[in-house]
């Protein structure tokens, strides 16, 4: 992560002002591996030229990322066409 940013409120006496603050950090965690993503694709050519991707994928954590050790998933869905411009005519 480049930069995280911290905004937060806190009573000191329950009842009582509030107080906020803010807190940033830049260039402090660096997390390469912490996840693996996991996916299958199915791909239909439509035409000699073009064709169309399906890939689900999820992500998931291996270790916590930022300062918190906050564990980030996630998932999703990529569609994708494909196209052969200068497919050779046989």
């Amino acid at each position: 992560m480049k930069s995280e940013t911290y905004d937060y409120s806190y009573k000191y006496i329950p009842g009582g002002q509030t107080l906020t603050g803010n807190w940033s950090v830049k260039n402090e965690n660096q997390h390469y591996f912490s996840s693996v993503t996991l996916a299958a694709g199915y791909q239909r050519t439509l035409s000699k030229n073009i064709s169309v991707m399906v890939e689900p994928y999820i992500k998931l954590p291996v270790s916590g990322v930022g300062y918190g050790r906050v564990k980030l998933n996630s998932g999703g869905v990529l569609f994708s066409i494909g196209v052969k411009p200068f497919n050779s005519k046989k």
